[in-house]
């Protein structure tokens, strides 16, 4: 993530940098969980754990989007 806040801070293309950073952090879980989700609703037994960053935590103004 800090390599894409850096590159975004120095970029023309930002918003396709967004597009690119939340494709992968948000909707890849959402795709994982989309993909899991009728197995374990058939063995009625799962759990779904999702890990994040902390980063939107630290005052960044280049992350405020995040």
């Amino acid at each position: 993530m800090i390599g894409a806040v850096e590159e975004l801070a120095q970029s023309n293309r930002t918003i396709s940098l967004v597009d690119e950073i939340f494709e992968i952090n948000f909707f890849a879980n959402v795709n994982i969980i989309k993909a899991i989700l009728p197995v374990m609703r058939e063995r009625k037994n799962g759990h779904i754990i999702v890990i994040t960053g902390i980063s939107k935590l630290l005052p960044v103004s280049d992350t405020l989007w995040y």
